[in-house]
């Protein structure tokens, strides 16, 4: 699998050319302004506007989208990829207090925000049940989660929607409901 954000810095053409034979699915985080050659497109054997249709491959990988800190209709953040089939929890993306170099801090937002906020609380329920495997910490994440506004601006057309259409659990990360949740 290539897994392929517009902060990644990965050259996709250059990848495929190298090894075109694995390059079994790409998963594109931000489509805005990408552009694919015919040739490119050619060796991975669909159309771009087809990435949103790819079933689940393996149960074990968590796709995240990043909400922000409001609970009103704007909570998915603008810039989060979504998608009911491809999106599988939120977690706070949004105005991270992150850490930088020589001991500094700074707001972040994005995806890569979302991401390590669910991979902690992954963390922590193996920590503390460590006979859980992957998929079923997964379904930890995705029954357990704060259900996420009703109703939500989807980010690309501002339209109203319902949270299920935005990701899989329609729900965001938390620690404390999934820690009661993989207890039972």
């Amino acid at each position: 699998m290539l897994m392929v954000s517009d902060a990644g810095g990965v050259d996709i053409e250059d990848v495929a050319e190298k090894t075109p034979e694995r390059i079994q699915y790409v998963y594109f985080d931000n489509l805005e302004d990408f552009t694919i050659s015919d040739s490119l497109q050619n060796k991975l054997n669909f159309s771009i506007n087809e990435f949103n249709q790819f079933k689940e491959i393996v149960s074990n990988f968590l796709t995240v989208g990043a909400v922000g800190s409001s609970y009103d209709e704007e909570q998915v953040a603008s810039f989060s990829n979504f998608g009911s089939v491809n999106v599988d929890v939120f977690a706070p993306g949004s105005k991270i207090w992150s850490s930088v170099p020589n001991g500094k801090y700074e707001y972040y937002s994005g995806t890569s925000m979302a991401a390590p906020n669910a991979a902690g609380v992954a963390a922590v329920i193996r920590s503390f049940f460590p006979k859980l495997k992957a998929r079923q910490v997964k379904k930890v994440l995705m029954n357990s989660g704060m259900p996420l506004y009703p109703t939500i601006e989807n980010p690309d057309t501002s339209a109203l929607v319902s949270s299920k259409s935005l990701s899989r659990s329609g729900k965001m990360v938390n620690l404390y409901n999934a820690l009661i949740y993989a207890s039972k």
